[in-house]
């Protein structure tokens, strides 16, 4: 396979599921190709994004140790995350990597802030 290396260019375009699993197999050939991978779910346009974390989900299933130390990254562009479908992706790649031995504190105090908390301004409600 020929290797990909504007990874961006090519998430850019119209893309299949085919198209998908390719960069998910270059990446998973060229592993020093996975910090761009994973930067690019930041990526302003949100289609970008949202491709990149597809491709970052199939890479999983073959490139599971090389994405485990991206775990907390994951977690935290999940909550700075925009587009309904990016986030799911990301919840998806976190449910399947398998649980950390240890889970860093800050990330419960953010899970449990960002969870459990009551709206700041409930929802109106019409009064009869």
């Amino acid at each position: 396979m020929d290797r990909i290396t504007d990874l961006r260019t090519v998430l850019g375009q119209p893309l299949s599921r085919q198209a998908i699993g390719q960069v998910a197999a270059s990446v998973a050939e060229y592993p020093s190709d996975i910090p761009q991978l994973v930067g690019l779910i930041n990526d302003s346009d949100d289609r970008v994004s949202w491709r990149a974390a597809w491709a970052c989900e199939k890479l999983l299933s073959s490139s599971l140790e090389e994405l485990l130390p991206y775990r907390h990254e994951f977690t935290q562009k999940l909550f700075g995350c925009r587009h309904d479908g990016t986030r799911r992706l990301l919840l998806s790649l976190l449910y399947r990597m398998p649980r950390p031995e240890t889970f860093p504190a800050n990330s419960t105090t953010t899970v449990s802030n960002r969870c459990c908390r009551p709206a700041k301004n409930p929802p109106c409600r019409l009064s009869a």
